[in-house]
C-alpha cells in the first residue's frame, strides 16, 4: 500500500509540474504578444525538463563541458533522454513527425519549437536542413539522434547522415554525446 501512495503522489506531483509548465508557458506567450522567439522555447522547455526530472531522477551526472550552441548528436535509448538533454542546456531538438501528434509529449515538442521530419519524405531533407542552418545562425544548441530511433545502446544503429549537412556549411560545433 505504501509504494501505491507514493507512485500516486508522484503521478500528482508529475501532472502539476506538466501544468505549472503550461501555464508558465502561456505567461512568456502572452508577455511576448502571443509567438515566442527561438531562444525563450529553449529556454522554457529547459526550465520545464529541469523541474519534471527533479521529481523523476535526483541527480544527473554528466562528463566534460556541455555544449550551449551548434550540434549536438547522440544515441537515443529512451524519451527520458530528451528531458535529459534539454535540462541540461536550453536546445532545440529535431523529431520524427509522429511526436507532433501524441499526448503531453507532442504538446510541449511543439511549443518548444522542435524541428519535425516527416521520414517518408525524402524529399524534405534539404527543408530540413535550411531549418536546422537557422537555428544554429540564431547561436542555439540542436539536438540530433541521428539513428533516428531508439535502441537498447548495444550497438550503432545507421545513422540519417543528410541530417548532418548543416555543420559542414558552416563553422558552428560539432559535439558527440553517449547515453
Amino acid at each position: 500500500m505504501r509504494k501505491f501512495t507514493r507512485l500516486v503522489f508522484r503521478l500528482l506531483c508529475l501532472v502539476a509540474k506538466l501544468a505549472c509548465a503550461g501555464w508558465d508557458y502561456a505567461w512568456l506567450a502572452w508577455r511576448y504578444g502571443g509567438s515566442l522567439p527561438l531562444g525563450e522555447r529553449a529556454l522554457w522547455l529547459h526550465r520545464a525538463s529541469q523541474s519534471v526530472l527533479r521529481l523523476l531522477i535526483p541527480r544527473i551526472e554528466t562528463e566534460g563541458p556541455s555544449p550551449r550552441t551548434g550540434l549536438l548528436v547522440s544515441n537515443h535509448l529512451s524519451y527520458l533522454d530528451i528531458l535529459v538533454f534539454a535540462a541540461i542546456a536550453p536546445a532545440v531538438f529535431v523529431s520524427k513527425s509522429e511526436i507532433k501528434h501524441w499526448p503531453v509529449f507532442g504538446w510541449f515538442a511543439r511549443m518548444a519549437g522542435t524541428i519535425f521530419v516527416r521520414r517518408a519524405r525524402r524529399t524534405e531533407v534539404g527543408r530540413i536542413g535550411d531549418e536546422i542552418s537557422d537555428v544554429l545562425r540564431q547561436e542555439q544548441l540542436v539536438v540530433l539522434f541521428p539513428e533516428g530511433t531508439t535502441s537498447n545502446g548495444q550497438q550503432i544503429l545507421p545513422f540519417r547522415s543528410s541530417l548532418l549537412e548543416p555543420v559542414c556549411d558552416s563553422t558552428c560545433q560539432l559535439t558527440a554525446a553517449y547515453v
